[in-house]
Parts: C-alpha cells; structure tokens; sequence
C-alpha cells in the first residue's frame, strides 16, 4: 500500500492514507511478537561473530521508527486536505 501511494501520489485519497496508518499497529504486533519469541535464542547466540545481537539491535532500532512513522502518517491522515495542496 505504501509502495503505491509512493509511486503514484495523483491517485492518493484519505481512505487509502488511513488504512496505511490502520495497517501499522497490526506490523507492530506481529514485531512484538517475534521479539518475544526469539529475543532470547538471539541474544545468546555466539555464532557468525555476534551477527543475531546486530538483529535484534536494528529490529529494536526498527521498532522505533516505525512508531514515529506511524504518528507522523496519522497526523497527516487527519490534516490530509493541507498536505495535499
């Protein structure tokens, strides 16, 4: 959905902006739950030279992006008409 309202930003409509933001906490579940389930084999694994630790340090990294990415698209949900001008 993002890719499209990326590549053709002339067809854009609030309804598809919105169910964007809608999709972002269901994605930030799923991140949730994989940190949950593997947080622990991750961090302790020795192999590939510490490579599983430089994993979890970018999806936490991600994590928090992508919550600023979600408030920064909501906000522009609400005020849609002024963004499009």
């Amino acid at each position: 959905m993002g890719l499209f309202l990326f590549l053709d930003p002339q067809q854009i409509k609030q309804s598809y902006l919105r169910m964007l933001v809608i999709v972002f906490p269901l994605t930030y579940v799923y991140d949730i739950f994989w940190i949950v389930q593997n947080h622990a084999k991750f961090y302790e694994d020795k192999t590939e030279g510490g490579m599983a630790q430089v994993i979890l340090l970018l999806v936490w990294t991600l994590m928090f992006f992508k919550l600023t990415l979600f408030l920064v698209m909501w906000k522009a949900s609400l005020n849609f008409p002024k963004f499009v001008k």
